[in-house]
């Protein structure tokens, strides 16, 4: 591929619109600074070029980009700098201060130096950057504790770093000026600190009406809430958490629950919404979820096992506000939502309830496993020094439940459009005496794309299932790699 779009007459350069980097070395013989800058000249038209690589790009390939294709959208993403050479750790000055940024999916290092100290970080050195990308609509903002120094010198940080206040936000003025997003991801964990003061000062800094997607992780931060109150009427993504519990440390939350529904009401049409429920009554977020009932396509609304009431289970909707979501929400394809384990003694009130759908083209169901022994799976004889592992699932049970309640949508209507069923094992994988982390195990049911196949309550479906607990995660204060359960 390289070689033909160095060539200036290949025909394949009349059809390339998007050019994405994903890694670079440079010293490679075919594909090096040369040839690069070369294929941005030979290109026909270049309306998105992307950077992922860690390595900084080279001055001339930048230069080269800005000359040739004054209008095309820079992307850049970088999380992994960690990984890179020393001299292409810090933050490419270069690269994010180009005209053509639009998108900027970034990892921000600090260092906590003490409680009354503050922090040293890359925060204000991103601020900077921020205030001169007149361009810029897309912003995904992770941040890492740990900045790596040099073996002979543990002083010396190979990031460049500097003093910023205690909790970890960007330091705005009041007279700073940003320019509008169409879409803000947020770290939650580690958490960015949206104090009310930051809040209020960025509300000011910014034109938030512009804004589509917001992604605040599992994050429930009362006072962003109460700060952009009317501010986001244009949103139509949304990804939040929802909790009230008040905790000196860990993610944010929102002991007042009016601030959250208020700003979900807020918003004049919603098309998805993914919350993170960390509350026992899942009900009281549902009339201001009723709000977008016209507008909203995708909703997930999921409780995970580790919260302080999971003995009692996941709180599930009931079969009323099933029933009303089914009526009321007609442009919902996709919802993702818990099911109890009483309600996998097929058929239950909840699933004939959920099998009524006939508009749903996906459905992902939460199904979360005890420790004690049921259909699914044997007793999690754990102990305090975490040996043992969850037992496996039982396929036949597994599958049994998943392409019952799969038929039960035809069976209703032979008209469903159903296409995807994900059934979403969950289980608490016990480390110690005091900790836990959730495992997955998902089993998938597609149905059968074949113009000559069965319908799918006569077997036009496949089933995809590996009996084996996995999870990637990053817990509050411990970071997990994935881990694969036999």
């Amino acid at each position: 591929m390289v070689r033909r779009m160095l060539d200036p007459n290949d025909e394949i350069l009349q059809h390339v619109r998007d050019l994405t980097i994903e890694d670079f070395s440079g010293d490679s013989r075919v594909f090096n600074q040369t040839s690069l800058k070369a294929i941005i000249g030979n290109l026909k038209q270049l309306n998105a070029f992307s950077w992922n690589a860690a390595k900084w790009i080279p001055e001339d390939v930048i230069t080269k980009l800005e000359d040739q294709w004054p209008d095309a959208r820079l992307s850049v993403t970088n999380h992994r700098r960690l990984d890179a050479a020393d001299e292409d750790m810090n933050i490419d000055i270069r690269l994010l201060s180009s005209p053509l940024l639009h998108s900027l999916r970034f990892t921000i290092h600090y260092l906590g130096i003490g409680t009354d100290n503050g922090t040293l970080s890359e925060l204000p050195k991103l601020k900077e950057i921020l205030l001169k990308s007149s361009r810029l609509k897309v912003l995904h903002l992770k941040l890492c504790q740990g900045i790596p120094t040099y073996p002979n010198d543990y002083r010396r940080f190979k990031i460049d770093i500097s003093k910023a206040p205690q909790w970890l936000y960007l330091p705005l003025l009041p007279s700073d000026r940003l320019t509008p997003l169409h879409e803000l991801m947020l770290s939650d964990w580690p958490p960015y600190y949206l104090s009310r003061q930051h809040c209020e000062i960025w509300r000011e800094c910014m034109d938030w009406s512009q804004l589509r997607c917001l992604d605040l992780g599992a994050g429930c931060p009362g006072n962003f809430f109460e700060a952009l109150l009317g501010r986001v009427p244009n949103l139509k993504s949304l990804r939040m958490g929802f909790d009230t519990t008040s905790r000196p440390y860990g993610r944010l939350t929102c002991v007042d629950p009016t601030f959250v529904q208020g700003f979900i009401e807020s918003i004049d049409s919603l098309h998805e919404l993914f919350i993170t429920n960390q509350v026992r009554d899942p009900g009281i977020l549902f009339p201001a979820i009723v709000k977008h009932h016209e507008s909203l396509q995708t909703l997930a609304f999921h409780t995970p096992p580790d919260t302080s009431f999971r003995h009692s289970g996941p709180g599930v909707w009931t079969t009323e506000q099933l029933t009303q979501l089914r009526e009321q929400f007609t442009k919902l394809s996709r919802l993702e939502i818990d099911l109890s384990l009483a309600d996998s003694k097929l058929p239950s009130p909840t699933t004939t309830a959920l099998a009524l759908f006939s508009h749903l083209r996906a459905m992902k169901l939460y199904l979360e496993i005890p420790i004690e022994a049921c259909d699914f799976s044997d007793e999690y004889r754990y102990d305090v020094w975490g040996a043992e592992l969850p037992p496996p699932l039982i396929r036949d049970k597994c599958n049994d439940l998943a392409v019952s309640l799969f038929q039960q949508f035809f069976k209703n209507n032979l008209h469903s459009l159903l296409t995807h069923l994900e059934v979403c094992f969950i289980r608490l994988d016990i480390w110690d005496s005091i900790d836990s982390e959730t495992v997955i195990n998902p089993l998938h049911v597609r149905r059968s794309e074949r113009d000559d196949a069965p319908r799918p309550g006569e077997g036009g479906f496949r089933v995809e299932f590996v009996s084996r607990w996995s999870r990637m995660a990053c817990r509050e204060g411990r970071a997990y790699k994935k881990r694969e359960l036999d």
